[in-house]
């Protein structure tokens, strides 16, 4: 899945003196002193460079995720019956452990931009999938 990375085109645009910008934008712009740059150059106020709408902001938004993690240990039944339990168990659980993708925004699984089912995979800081972490024990007498 392709992805428009929408942010990207705020926070490497130089837009405006009060939007905060990527550290890329001060080290790989182009410019006569670095002509390998692979940013347009910086002109203030140029549409065609700097915040124009293309494929410049088209990102591959293939991903591998470890969605779930759970790790349990049950009590050996002989031990259990010593502390006057009939079950023991202890568990530790977590999700969204790890994503596995190139692609620059916080996460490339996208719905709808705007709930518009036209706007699919647009990325406008869309807030990541939390990462949760689950501690217990189930104990039963």
């Amino acid at each position: 899945n392709s992805i428009f990375n929408f942010t990207r085109r705020y926070t490497e645009g130089l837009n405006g003196v009060f939007n905060n910008q990527l550290r890329r934008v001060a080290t790989d712009r182009w410019s006569a002193a670095n002509p390998e740059g692979t940013l347009p150059r910086m002109v203030l106020g140029d549409p065609n460079g700097n915040t124009r709408v293309s494929d410049r902001f088209i990102e591959d938004g293939s991903f591998l995720r470890v969605q779930n993690l759970s790790l349990g240990y049950n009590l050996p039944a002989p031990l259990a019956q010593r502390l006057r339990l009939s079950r023991l168990r202890v568990y530790a659980m977590v999700q969204n452990l790890k994503t596995f993708t190139r692609y620059s925004g916080f996460d490339p699984e996208l719905g709808a931009y705007n709930q518009d089912a036209l706007l699919m995979s647009v990325d406008n800081g869309h807030y990541p999938n939390p990462r949760s972490y689950t501690m217990g024990i189930n104990v039963e007498f």
